[in-house]
């Protein structure tokens, strides 16, 4: 006998109706393609039922991975390293202009 929870989205792996970090965390955390480890059910991300967690449970989550659900958009990301690079180039610009002009 099994149970279907109807309200979940395929590769929800924590039932919170959303496909996110946190379900990728649990298929980070329970990956085994060997099938070795216990993990061998929906809530461990074994989302195909074949007694492991492995590419194609991977894969389920990945195309069901909305954009930006990878936590870019929350406060206190660090900008990538173009982004500073610019901002240290357009600092020693305006520093080199007003140094040139100044009496």
């Amino acid at each position: 006998m099994s149970i279907t929870n109807s309200l979940t989205l395929l590769s929800d792996a924590d039932g919170d109706i959303d496909v996110d970090i946190t379900d990728f965390d649990i298929l980070a955390t329970n990956f085994s393609p060997t099938g070795t480890s216990a993990a061998d059910s929906w809530t461990h991300t074994n989302f195909d039922d074949d007694n492991d967690v492995g590419i194609t449970d991977f894969n389920s989550l990945a195309v069901n991975f909305p954009p930006g659900a990878h936590g870019s958009d929350t406060p206190g990301q660090v900008p990538e390293p173009s982004m500073i690079v610019s901002l240290i180039l357009g600092g020693l610009m305006v520093s080199g202009v007003t140094s040139c002009h100044s009496p």
